[in-house]
């Protein structure tokens, strides 16, 4: 993690460009203290972090606000809207419904 933070450091100052970091489920090896810290630091960042995970998620499949509530950021959820095709990708759309601002 701390070298991404520091490449995307050098890309702004190397070429006045700053791109969003995007990160896929960096958390799923995480105790759930570890995970809450993780957040929190992402939130303290001052570049735009976009982060797709299940964290968020129980087992169910709704959204767990005792883990959402705590954080200091922008929370979105993007899920396919039902039903769709699995045989035909021009059926699946998807939602994006914001969460937590």
């Amino acid at each position: 993690m701390a070298v991404l933070f520091a490449v995307s450091e050098l890309t702004t100052i190397k070429r006045d460009n700053d791109y969003p970091l995007i990160f896929d489920a960096p958390t799923s090896s995480f105790a759930s203290q570890k995970e809450s810290d993780f957040f929190n630091v992402i939130s303290d960042i001052k570049k735009q972090c976009i982060i797709f995970t299940k964290s968020f998620l129980t087992e169910k499949g709704s959204l767990d606000n005792n883990k959402i509530d705590p954080l200091n950021c922008t929370v979105y959820r993007m899920e396919k809207q039902r039903p769709f095709n699995n045989q035909d990708l021009s059926t699946i759309q998807t939602n994006i419904t914001l969460v937590k601002e």
